[in-house]
């Protein structure tokens, strides 16, 4: 076993010599395992290991003693020892998301703090084949889409610097088990493990044996279908990548696309996107689940005017001007009352870029080489060394459409079918409260350019000509 847990690491490049190793481990059989292996060949590629354990505070002084065990197993192999016990039920009480799901919670805090503090490489886990195909009925069971259905990778990432690894998912638990009894080794039995109060411990006693004597084999099914799986999700991924690279930035940093571009993809890319770009912007709360997508899909097929819709975590889907966003709350609306001081450049400094936040915006000013003047953010020299101020829209703003004619902003914007998220972000240039310039959109006569002279475009970066 310790040669195939060799072999299996070697061929899948999954750890490297001279490293620093986190090992979690529970007492249990499979962390015991890969306890073991590591420190067999910690001498050949001059690993330093170090072993954290995490005491959920749930079964009292059995909890107590499996802390003991795996504390002296560590001091009889010379191997740093780092503990901590935590009250799981509050945990549970203050986030309300279940035990496993808090158990997992506060498990990555520990071995986040626990690998900073020892400057640990990676964090190594016993999870192996079994957990595998239990995750799979577990996220089946709550309604998973295809992408979390797919198995746990051998590498993934706790954080940005810290790595995961898992070198146990080719083993049986039952194998692991059978080596450790054979050999003589004393591990730890989680009693939680054979009764069924959470529901991994209903599918691994009653559920999965139920199913393994119609089907003895179904394991290594699941395990296979999981793979397929997983090649058709990197080619999904490597495919939404190339589109996602033709895809223009929002012009205010919002999660938004053209209804047409993403209209027009298959479902299978556009819902990924879709998936991708929700738990993106939704840090925490309830999942998106398969209604919300479909009817999203089936709404970008229609192109409505305006459309909305509530997501869970206080997530908005709108569709307007022929634009789908997905919003936070805080995204929805915009409200500034900052006037800020902007002077237009000379001719001398164009071309000219400047970023602004609060909202997030660049404008640029370049010279202009079309032949449409009535583009909107066209201006002549005569605009140029201004002293103006920026800020965004107010209720009542108006605009000079002809001599002693006026428009209200908010109907300039309707008639050009502005996406209603970006008119209260569009800055605005006023000369004495009378709005003279509105990038991309809007010039007052005495700044628009004379037949002869030379024009320039005044724009938000990434605004759709």
């Amino acid at each position: 076993m310790f040669e195939m847990f060799l072999q299996s690491t070697l061929k899948d490049g999954i750890l490297k010599t001279n490293q620093r190793l986190l090992v979690g481990v529970s007492g249990g059989p499979d962390s015991l395992f890969l306890l073991l292996c590591l420190a067999c060949y910690q001498a050949r590629f001059n690993w330093t290991i170090a072993v954290a354990h995490l005491n959920h505070g749930l079964r009292g002084e059995i909890a107590d003693q499996e802390c003991a065990f795996v504390e002296a197993l560590a001091q009889a192999n010379n191997i740093p020892f780092f503990t901590q016990k935590v009250d799981l039920k509050m945990l549970n009480s203050n986030r309300k998301k279940g035990m496993e799901e808090a158990g997992r919670v506060a498990r990555r805090d520990f071995f986040l703090e626990i690998a900073k503090v020892w400057h640990a490489d990676a964090v190594l886990l016993g999870h192996h084949a079994d957990d595998q195909v239990e995750n799979f009925f577990i996220r089946l069971l709550r309604g998973s889409g295809p992408e979390g259905l797919l198995p746990m990778q051998q590498i993934s990432h706790l954080s940005n610097e810290l790595k995961i690894a898992r070198p146990l998912l080719q083993f049986r638990h039952r194998d692991i088990v059978d080596f450790l009894d054979r050999e003589g080794f004393v591990y730890c039995q989680d009693q939680t493990n054979e009764e069924d109060v959470f529901l991994r411990s209903r599918i691994r006693s009653q559920i999965l044996p139920k199913l393994e004597k119609s089907a003895p084999k179904l394991q290594n099914q699941i395990l296979n279908l999981q793979k397929m799986m997983q090649w058709d999700q990197d080619f999904l991924k490597d495919e939404l990548k190339k589109r996602q690279g033709d895809i223009v930035a929002d012009p205010f940093g919002l999660c938004s696309i053209p209804c047409q571009e993403i209209g027009n993809w298959p479902e299978a890319l556009a819902s990924r996107w879709l998936i991708n770009q929700f738990y993106a912007v939704a840090t925490q709360g309830e999942p998106i689940q398969y209604q919300h997508v479909s009817l999203i899909l089936s709404q970008l097929k229609e192109q409505p005017s305006y459309w909305s819709m509530s997501l869970p975590a206080g997530i908005t889907a709108v569709i307007s001007g022929g634009r789908f966003f997905i919003l936070t709350e805080e995204q929805k609306t915009f409200d500034s009352q900052k006037n800020i001081g902007f002077r237009l450049p000379s001719a001398e400094r164009i071309p000219f870029r400047q970023e602004f936040s609060d909202p997030s915006f660049c404008l640029t000013l370049k010279p202009f080489t079309g032949r449409d003047y009535a583009v909107g953010g066209i201006i002549g020299l005569s605009a140029l060394g201004k002293e103006m101020f920026l800020r965004t829209w107010r209720a009542g703003d108006t605009i000079k459409i002809t001599s002693g004619h006026s428009k209200k902003v908010s109907d300039y914007f309707q008639e050009r079918r502005v996406p209603i998220p970006w008119r209260c972000r569009i800055p605005l240039l006023l000369e004495q409260e009378q709005i003279v310039l509105i990038p991309n959109h809007y010039t007052i006569q005495a700044y628009q350019a004379k037949s002869q002279e030379q024009k320039f475009e005044f724009l938000i970066e990434n605004y759709p000509l």
